[in-house]
């Protein structure tokens, strides 16, 4: 169906009809927007519900710029990140091209039988393409289980001596002139507990020549009798897309094996129909905990830029615990404030014109006594006038310095039409060039935050990385769930909020923000 401009009937029209449509087994979605999310989603729950999976390729990705230009958190999570997680949450596949979406929807559609667990068992001839199996199943995250011992003993007695029982199974070409050794070895890789699906790879362009097609064939014959009676779902995929040579693949077409192209789209619409099945649906969304202060709500409404000040005072006020600071508008001010707060601590420019403050030289850390307080102020002050002369400056923040624990970056930004987002990932000033980030969609409980938290590579380092103490990642998880509480509760008034750097401390320790920004709405809009 060509929806045109969807002047009368939109996409989720239209998958609300097919859920009843007997003739229906997949729907294939080429999207260039969406426009009513909750619609969209409602009626692929139904698709979901009826048994039909959904496929979806969005266009225009790079096209979209990120949601605050003024927050790390834009950079960090694309519009199209928040399209992929909100398909992710309707249990909508979701596949990055053309190729993708035609295999995926020829494995949907073909497959009868559902995996019986999430492991991927492939069979090649080709040591050489075995290998690329392996790099490939790493990249795209797919797991190729262990054989399990008797897996590995039947596999022994059945191939060459020289053939090693290994997943993905290298058959050697000796299954070539004795399919036998080629059949029971497929069915072995069926009969292993830790693999819920068997891929056969196996090169058939329509350029082999009439021998080597024939040769082939015979595999496919293997293929299509023994998927006949497996109990788990069989796939046949050609390593090299293009069309497949019609010799080879005839045994095929009459059965539920679907035949694929080309080793990466192949494998991931076999990771795709491996998710599919495993996917649990998240519930309703929750009411948030978040109670709104009238004054902040005004003041975010007014539009005007927070100072980092003011963003921490926010935060204090709404749960999240930050560093003790005093603002600071002469150096003889800033000295006292460090006497009472305490040495070492930080001078930081105060000014709401300026979110990156170690970009103008506005940051200033370990101050360990006075007149390293004292000349600190007149640098930073002298930095900026340099870089941003027409910032207006209300002088220093003084803050307590907080030492230990992993950096960590926690953010929310509005992410139209899909609503607000949460990015978790390593932080600190190299945020961006490290480029480590989970992202999900607001509204979070504990579980999605623990999720969260466990897709990024910093999570090993909050487990303690070759010796350091294992970080507080609980409370981390807490601040999570609180500002995505917060992105909710002040979503009319905010658009992006930056907690950059997060110390999460050791364990029992808890988390402490180091540094904020918050961009109003009123003020994002304005600026771009």
């Amino acid at each position: 169906i060509s929806m045109g401009n969807a002047a009368a009937l939109d996409v989720d029209d239209y998958l609300d009809y097919f859920v009843d449509d007997e003739h229906t087994r997949v729907a294939c979605l080429f999207l260039e927007t969406v426009r009513r999310p909750d619609r969209l989603a409602a009626a692929a729950a139904r698709m979901r519900a009826a048994g039909k999976p959904v496929v979806a390729l969005r266009v225009g990705r790079t096209a979209m710029g990120a949601a605050a230009s003024a927050a790390h958190t834009g950079s960090l999570a694309s519009s199209h990140a928040a399209a992929s997680e909100f398909f992710r949450q309707a249990g909508i596949v979701v596949v990055e091209d053309l190729d993708e979406l035609v295999e995926a929807c020829a494995a949907f559609n073909m497959l009868r039988r559902a995996p019986t667990s999430h492991g991927l068992g492939v069979i090649n001839i080709s040591g050489g393409e075995v290998a690329l199996t392996c790099d490939l199943a790493q990249e795209l995250r797919i797991e190729l289980p262990a054989l399990d011992g008797a897996t590995r003993e039947a596999l022994r007695a059945t191939l060459p001596g020289f053939a090693t029982p290994a997943n993905p199974l290298d058959a050697t070409s000796a299954a070539l002139s004795d399919t036998g050794i080629y059949e029971q070895a497929v069915q072995a890789l069926l009969a292993d507990p830790g693999i819920g699906l068997v891929a056969v790879s196996q090169d058939c362009p329509a350029g082999l020549s009439e021998g080597a097609a024939h040769g082939y064939r015979r595999l496919a014959e293997v293929t299509a009798r023994v998927a006949r009676t497996a109990a788990k779902p069989l796939v046949f995929y050609s390593n090299v897309a293009g069309p497949l040579h019609p010799v080879t693949i005839a045994p095929l077409q009459d059965g539920d094996v679907p035949v694929l192209q080309g080793a990466r789209p192949s494998l991931i619409a076999i990771r795709a129909y491996l998710d599919w099945h495993r996917w649990q649906l998240p519930g309703g969304k929750a009411a948030t905990g978040c109670r709104v202060h009238p004054a902040w709500r005004s003041r975010l409404a007014s539009g005007k830029a927070l100072t980092e000040n003011e963003a921490k005072r926010f935060l204090q006020d709404h749960g999240i615990r930050t560093t003790r600071e005093i603002p600071a508008a002469t150096a003889e001010a800033a000295m006292r404030a460090a006497g009472e707060i305490g040495f070492p601590v930080v001078l930081k420019v105060d000014s709401a014109d300026i979110p990156h403050k170690s970009e103008v030289g506005g940051v200033r850390l370990a101050l360990r006594n006075a007149q390293a307080v004292e000349g600190a102020f007149g640098e930073i002050l002298s930095s900026v006038r340099r870089h941003r002369p027409e910032a207006a400056v209300q002088g220093v923040v003084v803050q307590e310095m907080v030492t230990g624990g992993v950096e960590m970056i926690i953010g929310s930004a509005q992410h139209p039409p899909f609503g607000r987002g949460i990015v978790v990932g390593a932080g600190g000033v190299l945020v961006e060039l490290m480029q480590d980030s989970a992202f999900a969609l607001a509204p979070l409980g504990a579980p999605e935050a623990r999720a969260l938290v466990g897709r990024t590579r910093a999570s090993a380092l909050l487990d303690g990385y070759r010796g350091s103490p294992a970080a507080d990642r609980e409370a981390l998880e807490a601040v999570v769930v609180r500002l995505a509480e917060i992105a909710e509760a002040y979503a009319d008034v905010i658009e992006a909020i930056d907690l950059n750097p997060v110390a999460v401390l050791p364990k029992g320790q808890g988390a402490c923000v180091l540094d904020a920004l918050i961009v109003p709405r009123t003020l994002h809009n304005l600026r771009t």
